[in-house]
């Protein structure tokens, strides 16, 4: 039985999707470098950065989880613990790879096989606008229904504990924008939406099973119409804060680009003032720099060879113009010669 050998038109057309897939999520302007570096601060104040928020968001979880009370199906399918998971694996994935490169300078960079899967890089790109988008979203989201509605918590403790997660994670994924090199993309706008698609899919089967809303605004006791104009309000609440997020990543590389040009400004400033007053001190123009061969150490076989050579200069001078007298050698200290050895010839 012959295997079946894909023939040259296969290969082309696969070729051509992946190149259509590597332009369509911008894989090819994905840079490596983007996770591990800022253009602010150090790798290594970085690193820090993300270990801190990587304990700080696992420590929220686990407090939410023990302190609300749901049970365990229930408190993971709540928007807002889902979008901690996601910076969980967001920060835990930048640490690991920021302590990698740390360790390997840039060969783990340059040869891992993960950083080079494309499958794998879009994922993490991926990630990173689901925390930033899904993050400020929620945000907007909880503090509206907060100021309007007035929820009462069972318990002092459910309150203090839920308002600290929700400003713990804005502000520390807003830090996260402000410090990395990442950028966003209008391509991973589809799949974003993709997912609060799916998200409402398991909302609608756990209504249906239960006959309890996680939200107030996914109760399907009332008419399709409010329905629908509930999720289109969902849907553009969420591409408006991916405009607002493009924005504040373009925004923040025209900084970091100003920044840059103001730092190799000062370099410039600083080379032009030094050069300045090279000229203008009388004593750099008139005192040349002259090395010191004294405080030079020659090998054994180069000082033998250069005490050869000067003795012999020294014959031939004299030969040609005679020996200089002791007198006149002691009275002019210009014509005394100080070899690179510290003798005086």
């Amino acid at each position: 039985m012959k295997e079946d050998i894909p023939s040259k038109e296969d290969l082309y057309n696969l070729v051509i999707v992946h190149h259509g897939i590597q332009t369509t999520s911008k894989l090819d302007d994905f840079d490596p470098y983007v996770m591990i570096t800022s253009h602010f601060v150090s790798t290594k104040f970085l690193i820090v950065f993300r270990l801190c928020c990587l304990a700080l968001f696992s420590g929220l979880l686990i407090l939410n989880a023990i302190f609300q009370g749901e049970p365990f199906g229930h408190f993971l399918l709540l928007f807002t613990n889902i979008a901690n998971i996601g910076l969980i694996l967001y920060f835990g994935a930048a640490s690991y790879f920021t302590f990698r490169h740390l360790n390997s300078c840039d060969a783990f960079i340059l040869h891992s096989t993960l950083v080079k899967n494309p499958m794998w890089r879009t994922a993490y790109w991926q990630l990173y606008h689901t925390i930033v988008v899904f993050q400020v979203a929620a945000s907007i989201v909880f503090w509206s229904a907060v100021m309007r509605s007035g929820f009462e918590y069972p318990y002092r403790s459910q309150q203090l504990l839920n308002y600290c997660t929700y400003v713990v994670n804005l502000v520390l994924v807003s830090v996260e924008i402000c410090l990395s090199k990442w950028t966003m993309s209008w391509s991973h706008l589809p799949f974003m939406l993709f997912v609060v698609v799916l998200y409402m899919v398991v909302t609608w089967i756990y209504f249906v099973a239960t006959g309890q809303a996680l939200y107030t605004i996914m109760n399907l006791h009332t008419t399709p119409g409010v329905i629908a104009v509930r999720y289109l309000c969902v849907f553009l609440m969420l591409i408006l804060v991916f405009v607002m997020m493009l924005f504040v990543h373009r925004l923040r590389e025209n900084l970091a680009s100003s920044f840059d040009k103001t730092l190799r400004g000062k370099r410039r400033l600083s080379d032009i003032e030094e050069i300045e007053e090279q000229l203008t001190n009388p004593r750099a123009n008139t005192t040349p720099t002259v090395p010191n061969f004294a405080a030079t150490q020659f090998p054994v076989g180069c000082q033998q060879l250069m005490s050869i050579l000067i003795a012999f200069d020294g014959i031939m001078h004299s030969a040609k113009h005679g020996p200089p007298s002791p007198s006149h050698l002691r009275s002019d200290k210009s014509l005394t010669i100080t070899s690179p050895f510290n003798r005086n010839i």
